[in-house]
C-alpha cells in the first residue's frame, strides 16, 4: 500500500515531483510561506504579527470591529471618528468608548450624552443634576441686577455632577465589617452590658459570617450580632454572592440605636494585579479585634487579581498584638498569608495585646506586587458606659489620596466633562463619601469643621 507523502512546507506539494525533495526549494519556499500562508488561531482580540497574508486578508473585517480587533489598532479605528482615545482607560473601557462614539456624537452637548460617557469611564456612575429653571425675566420681582441678572454677558449655565463613592466588594469574596460603640463625643465606650444589635441587608444579597468568637445568629431574616459586656465592638464578615449595586446593611439595638452602610458588589478588574493595599481603621481597642482587608488592585486602583497564589510576608514593626486568620480566604497566618489566583482579596485580623503604635508591613514573595504598610494605634480600653450611637468603622475600598481610585475617578471625570459638556456652560464636580466617621475617613480641619461650617 502506497504511503501518503507528508510535506513539510504547505507550497512543497505545489512543484513538480522532481524538485519536491530539494531541501534548497523547502527552505527557500517557507520564507514566502511565512509570509503569505502561515495559519492563525482566529482569537476574536487576537491578530497575532506573523499571521499570514490570506488569513489577514480572508478576516479583514476584525480590524473595523471595537471588540475584535487588536488593542494596538484602537487609536487607529478611533482616529476614523476624529477621537483620540486617552491612554490611562482600560482596554474594556476603551472599546466601549470606540463602539459607541458615534451614536454618541449625534446627542453630543446633551444631558443624556454625557450621563452615558460618564458610565462608560467610571467605576460609579456619577448623577447630573441640571440647574432649576427660572421663571421669566422680570428685574425688581425676582431677579436683581448684579446678583443674578447681568447686563452683557454674565454668569454661564451651571450644573453638578457628583460621584458618590460606596464600599466595593468583589463577588465570592468576604468584607470585613467592625461595629463599634460610641458616647456621645464620637469615642468608644465599652458595653455595660450584653447589646445585641439586629442586622438586615436590603436587597438581601449574600451572607453574614461569625468573625473569630463573634456571637452571631440569624433569625426570620434578620441576623443577630452580640456585643458582651466589657467590649466595644464586634467584628463580622459580609460574603458577596453575585453582582448587585446599592446593597444596605442596617442596624438597629432594642434601645434604638440605628446605624446604615451601602455597598456595592462589583466584578474585578480585568487588568493584572500590580500592587497590594491594606485596608482597615487605624485605631482599635486593647483586647479587642481589628479586621484587615488585603485587597491586590490593578494600577490604576482597581481591585483586580493574578493567574496565580500570591504570598505575602507579615511583619509587625513593634509587637503590640497577634496576627491570625487562618481558614479565611485561603490564609495562612502568622507568618504571612496568601491571595489565591482568581481572587482579590483576603481577610485576617490583628488582635491588640498592648497599648502603643505598629506598623504592618506586607511584603510579596516571587511577585512583583509593591509592597503595602498600615499603621496601627492600640487605644487603653475604654470605661464601660451606656452607649450614644453605634457605628461600622468601615474600609473604604475607594480610600483617598493622590493614587487612589477616587482620585483617579475624579480627574478621569474631570477631563471628560470639560471636552464634552456644552459651550457657555460650566460645572461643580464633587465627590461624596459614606457618613462621617472621625478618624476612618473625615479628619477635623481638613475635610470635617466643628461650630460653623465654611462658606461654599
Amino acid at each position: 500500500m502506497e504511503q501518503t507523502k507528508t510535506y513539510t512546507s504547505q507550497l512543497q506539494q505545489y512543484l513538480p515531483a522532481i524538485f519536491r525533495d530539494e531541501e534548497f526549494l523547502v527552505i527557500f519556499l517557507s520564507a514566502f510561506e511565512k509570509i503569505l500562508l502561515t495559519s492563525s488561531s482566529h482569537d476574536r482580540r487576537e491578530i497575532e504579527s506573523e499571521e499570514g497574508l490570506e488569513d489577514t486578508i480572508e478576516n479583514l473585517h476584525r480590524f473595523f470591529d471595537p471588540e475584535m480587533t487588536p488593542e494596538r489598532f484602537l487609536p487607529w479605528l478611533a482616529s476614523w471618528a476624529a477621537l483620540s482615545v486617552r491612554e490611562d482607560l482600560s482596554q474594556k473601557q476603551k472599546r466601549d468608548f470606540i463602539a459607541n462614539m458615534v451614536q454618541l456624537y449625534r446627542r453630543r452637548g446633551t444631558k443624556e450624552n454625557l450621563q452615558k460617557l460618564l458610565n462608560i469611564f467610571t467605576v460609579v456612575a456619577p448623577t447630573i443634576t441640571e440647574a432649576s429653571s427660572s421663571p421669566e425675566f422680570q428685574l425688581g420681582v425676582h431677579s436683581t441686577l448684579g446678583l443674578d441678572a447681568y447686563v452683557s454677558g454674565g454668569r454661564p449655565y451651571f450644573f453638578d455632577v457628583s460621584i458618590s463613592f460606596r464600599t466595593l466588594v468583589c463577588p465570592g469574596e468576604k468584607l470585613p465589617l467592625a461595629f463599634q460603640l460610641q458616647d456621645q463625643f464620637e469615642k468608644p465606650v465599652c458595653a455595660m452590658e450584653d447589646i445585641s444589635i439586629q442586622i438586615v441587608l436590603t436587597p438581601d444579597h449574600g451572607t453574614i459570617l461569625a468573625a473569630d468568637s463573634t456571637a452571631l445568629t440569624k433569625k426570620a431574616g434578620m441576623y443577630i450580632l452580640e456585643i458582651p459586656k466589657g467590649f466595644s465592638s464586634a467584628v463580622v464578615l459580609y460574603e458577596a454572592d453575585e453582582k448587585a449595586e446599592n446593597i444596605v446593611l442596617t442596624g438597629e439595638t432594642k434601645k434604638g440605636l440605628k446605624l446604615q452602610q451601602s455597598f456595592d458588589v462589583r466584578g474585578p478588574s480585568s487588568r493584572k494585579a500590580s500592587q497590594l493595599a491594606i485596608i482597615s481603621s487605624t485605631t482599635v481597642c486593647r483586647g479587642e479585634l481589628l479586621p484587615l482587608l488585603f485587597q491586590l488592585r490593578d494600577d490604576k486602583g482597581y481591585p483586580a487579581y493574578l493567574s496565580s497564589d500570591t504570598e505575602f510576608r507579615l511583619t509587625l514593626e513593634k509587637q503590640k498584638g497577634i496576627l491570625s486568620g487562618t481558614g479565611f480566604n485561603g490564609n495562612s497566618l502568622p507568618d504571612g498569608i496568601v491571595i489565591p489566583k482568581a481572587v482579590t482579596s483576603a481577610v485576617a485580623f490583628f488582635e491588640a495585646e498592648s497599648v502603643g503604635e505598629t506598623i504592618l508591613t506586607a511584603d510579596a514573595l516571587d511577585k512583583p506586587i509593591a509592597s503595602a504598610t498600615q499603621a496601627i494605634t492600640i487605644a487603653p480600653k475604654p470605661d464601660e458606659s451606656s452607649p450614644s450611637s453605634i457605628v461600622i468603622k468601615n474600609m473604604l475600598a475607594f480610600g483617598r489620596g493622590q493614587s487612589s481610585l477616587a482620585s483617579r475617578q475624579y480627574a478621569v471625570t474631570r477631563a471628560l466633562i470639560e471636552q464634552e459638556k456644552p459651550a457657555h456652560t460650566d460645572f461643580n464636580l464633587k465627590l461624596v463619601y459614606p457618613t462621617m466617621q472621625l478618624a476612618v475617613h473625615s479628619t477635623i480641619g481638613v475635610d470635617t469643621v466643628l461650630g460653623s461650617a465654611f462658606g461654599t
